[in-house]
């Protein structure tokens, strides 16, 4: 293990320790007096009398070596060359650590220009060093953390140069990440996740094509998502980097221009890891908390273009007089990568809904009067997430015409739909967690699925217990009672307009014009929604002035206010031809019965 970060002190005087006479001293005797001097324990002291190594020496090229050979050890072997240990000393550890300091200090110094000409580092330099630090070939000893260090201080003074010699070829790059994404330090040392997402940030600013090339020929995304499961549950830092990484690769593909993406394919490759069945199961893992089905979403957003590109105000003045730039190609559409994931995150919704905990972490207690209640466990932000996840899939399913997530969730032993709603009605604050119900509840009405409809609506009881927050409701005056009212009136007026364009025999249609409560509700529910599309609220303020032509307010299908619930003048067409043969029925029927009547007439009349 690394020894512990020494505590910051103030610099000491240069009189405490000096460097031995420059006239007397080789590069070698000076470097080793730095390296294993005993009274060098603080870093300021340290720094403050390398800084004097390039005036002391005239050829820096010999500091250079003897302080990068303290970083990068060979291998230590046996009289036979059989290796014997691939880890360091702790004297060995010491010196890597001065050695690192020095030369990190010496990257942020070069990258001021006036004293760029009298350091130890310089572009062939770093350029030799940063493929010793990543590469390691052959294979040598090191310190993890140490390097880590080193290389993101060359990131940050060197960016394309040291990003030039990251990526060479796809093979030493696939071992570079790898021992980047395998190793980790403590303390102040940075670790290698996060040097990896410095890496990948660096990349697709500056070498962006090269870096998804290699990207997608090692499946780094992958690595990334197995690590997120693999991190300790103290990793909440590594965590976040990982999935913000992962984010940053997607982002710069889906919103990458037409003329920046290779014709050879490269992104797609990239892309096609997220419909990987390892992908999409180590972000469900629960080790990975809530970072990883954050990124799941989040990557299903992208891949169903849910997620739009953001822009500022100078792009959408541009957008605005060219219509043809604000549109946004969903690349990963065409390349079949939403389809796949949809499949992949399909197969899951046993493992989501298990991931959700509702049943077993519901507890029992007893309350004053002697009875028992059922409290439900506090929304957490995986809960939330995999609610988010559900409700998303199932809102692209009406986009291709699938059920696969509904029906998974109805055949499940214990359905979900109970408890899901008795959290909505056990977390009346939670503006977020209704949003999200009321997303998978709509898409449940919009395409009528009969068995979730069946539990979720007819089962759990959900108009009863909908209007009992409003109080009492036959005075036709609706009580708003607490917060719930917006999530249960945008429910409520879903059900409504869905049974405006749905057949007789359709089940919801059947069961709401046969429920007492409904009937008795839905004038107060259609006045209540006009009053909500009234100019201004029907408030009268002598400071607005009404709009010149006022619009008869009107809430049925194809209206403004059933737009905005998410239902459009298109759903008409889903069911048209039953509505139309329904209507034909009963046409036919009333005029099959005249007819009837006047041949009875005709016939009469003529015996």
């Amino acid at each position: 293990s690394p020894p512990p970060p020494p505590t910051p002190v103030p610099p000491p005087s240069m009189s405490a320790t000096p460097l031995p006479p420059p006239e007397s001293s080789t590069p070698l005797t000076l470097i080793t007096h730095l390296l294993t001097s005993p009274n060098l324990d603080d870093n300021a002291t340290l720094l403050t009398q390398s800084r004097y190594l390039p005036s002391l020496i005239p050829d820096t090229e010999d500091t250079y070596r003897i302080l990068s050979s303290h970083i990068i050890l060979p291998l230590s072997s046996t009289a036979d060359g059989t290796p014997t240990t691939t880890t360091l000393t702790d004297a060995e550890i010491r010196q890597s650590y001065r050695a690192t300091m020095i030369l990190s200090d010496d990257a942020t110094l070069c990258s001021s220009p006036p004293t760029a000409n009298n350091r130890l580092l310089n572009d062939t330099r770093v350029i030799l060093l940063a493929k010793s630090l990543l590469q390691q070939t052959p294979p040598t000893r090191s310190h993890p953390p140490h390097v880590h260090h080193l290389l993101q201080a060359l990131l940050q003074s060197f960016p394309s140069i040291t990003l030039s010699a990251i990526i060479v070829n796809n093979g030493k790059a696939e071992r570079a990440f790898d021992e980047l994404l395998s190793s980790g330090g403590n303390g102040r040392w940075s670790s290698g996740i996060d040097t990896v997402v410095k890496i990948t940030r660096a990349c697709l600013k500056e070498r962006r094509q090269k870096f998804i090339k290699c990207v997608g020929s090692t499946n780094v995304i992958c690595k990334m998502a197995r690590l997120m499961s693999d991190c300790d549950d103290d990793d909440v830092i590594w965590r976040e980097d990982l999935a913000m990484g992962i984010l940053d690769i997607v982002e710069s593909v889906t919103l990458a221009d037409e003329g920046e993406i290779a014709t050879d394919g490269a992104e797609k490759r990239v892309m096609e890891c997220l419909a990987d069945g390892a992908f999409v199961g180590a972000c469900l893992a629960r080790d990975s908390s809530a970072a990883g089905v954050r990124t799941l979403v989040t990557c299903f957003e992208y891949a169903t273009g849910t997620r739009k590109k953001i822009v500022g105000p100078s792009e959408a003045a541009q957008c605005a007089l060219d219509p043809e730039k604000s549109v946004v190609v969903n690349r990963l559409e065409e390349w079949g990568v939403s389809v796949s994931m949809y499949e992949q995150i399909s197969s899951c919704v046993s493992q989501i809904v298990e991931e959700m905990d509702l049943q077993c972490l519901a507890e029992s207690k007893a309350a004053d009067n002697g009875e028992e209640v059922t409290e439900m466990p506090r929304l957490t932000t995986r809960r939330l997430s995999l609610l988010t996840l559900l409700a998303e899939t199932t809102q692209y399913e009406m986009t291709i015409d699938r059920c696969d997530v509904k029906d998974a969730l109805s055949q499940l032993p214990i359905s979900p739909y109970p408890l899901i709603l008795e959290a909505l009605f056990s977390l009346p604050e939670s503006s977020m967690y209704q949003n999200q119900f009321y997303r998978l509840f709509q898409s449940l009405v919009m395409s009528h699925h009969t068995l979730s409809l069946k539990v979720l609506v007819q089962r759990c009881k959900f108009v009863p217990k909908a209007l009992k927050t409003f109080g009492e409701t036959g005075t036709g005056v609706l009580k708003k009672n607490g917060s719930l009212t917006g999530v249960l009136l945008k429910c409520l007026n879903a059900m409504r307009c869905m049974c405006e364009v749905l057949p007789k025999q359709y089940f919801l249609k059947e069961y709401l014009s046969s429920h007492d409560l409904w009937r008795g509700f839905e004038d107060t529910l259609i006045r209540e929604a006009l009053q909500q599309e009234q100019w201004g609220l029907n408030i009268s303020s002598s400071q607005q002035e009404p709009p010149m032509e006022q619009i008869e307010p009107c809430v049925d299908i194809g209206s403004a206010f059933a737009t905005k619930l998410g239902f459009s003048s298109d759903l008409m067409e889903k069911f048209k031809a039953e509505r139309d043969k329904e209507i034909l029925q009963q046409t036919e029927k009333t005029g099959g019965g005249k007819k009837k009547k006047k041949k009875k007439k005709k016939k009469k009349k003529n015996n």
